[in-house]
């Protein structure tokens, strides 16, 4: 599927190409020329989304080089939706437009744009990722939850608190690391213990490490180890898997299990 999609960018790469060649009367630099090719061939050569930053530096440079060429917009417009950069994707057409207003697919880019438009106000800043997840979702009655196994809700947010999170930053917030409980040499319980980690937000997806029954007894080494990713779609709707990378002896979630759930505000 990923060579698919970008033998279809490829395929559009060419045929703009073609579209504006009766556009671009003036004469545009060899430079920004070269440019287009390294990264169309950028594209040809990108196995997935995350390739494709080469292809967007090097058609950045070629508007950089030719400001009035439209070519390197569009294609530049492109990529950029293709990386969730919806603003900028925006920004480049209508660029193509203002340089190519009678083009062939002028009405379709036009109607992409306010398609784009409205994608793009539905994306969250970090700071409204971050009030969504510090709005105590797991764990609140404002939120509903549900997973289509029927798992235990405990089973998604843990015992410990492992989805509860609290600002703490601009862009950062706090979230659980480790529990355990300590003993002395004759097996005796000292006291237990809870430690928390810092979590910058970038994007609705976070991602983080959370380590739970941690003893210093020989057949509880290392505690339960487990892989959280908490994607926040929408103000109203939070999805989070679990995944077991260690576990213990008696332990309920063994290595390699993973649950999935969901949690919708009323």
């Amino acid at each position: 599927m990923k060579k698919m999609k970008v033998l279809y960018l490829v395929a559009v790469f060419a045929v703009s190409a073609l579209l504006l060649s009766s556009i671009n009367a003036q004469t545009i630099p060899e430079e920004a020329r070269r440019h287009m090719a390294r990264g169309q061939a950028a594209v040809e050569m990108a196995k997935s989304t995350e390739e494709y930053a080469p292809a967007i530096k090097e058609f950045e440079q070629a508007v950089k080089l030719a400001p009035n060429w439209p070519d390197p917009y569009y294609n530049l417009a492109i990529l950029q939706e293709k990386t969730g950069k919806l603003k900028e994707a925006v920004e480049s057409l209508k660029q193509y437009l203002r340089l190519a207003p009678d083009a062939p697919d002028a009405a379709k880019i036009q109607e992409h744009i306010y398609k784009l438009e409205y994608k793009a106000e539905q994306v969250l800043t970090v700071p409204e990722i971050i009030d969504v997840l510090v709005s105590d979702f797991a764990y609140s009655e404002e939120w509903e939850y549900s997973s289509i196994a029927g798992t235990d809700i405990d089973y998604c947010r843990g015992n410990w608190g492992e989805t509860s999170f609290q600002r703490e930053g601009v862009d950062t917030v706090r979230a659980f690391l480790a529990v355990g409980n300590n003993h002395d040499s004759a097996g005796g319980y000292l006291g237990h213990f809870q430690n928390f980690q810092t979590l910058k937000v970038t994007g609705p997806v976070l991602r983080y490490i959370t380590t739970t029954d941690v003893w210093d007894l020989p057949e509880y080494a290392g505690g339960v180890v487990t892989e959280y990713e908490v994607e926040i779609v929408s103000k109203r709707l939070i999805k989070v898997n679990r995944k077991a990378l260690r576990s213990i002896v008696g332990s309920d979630f063994q290595k390699g299990a993973r649950f999935s759930c969901t949690f919708r505000k009323k």
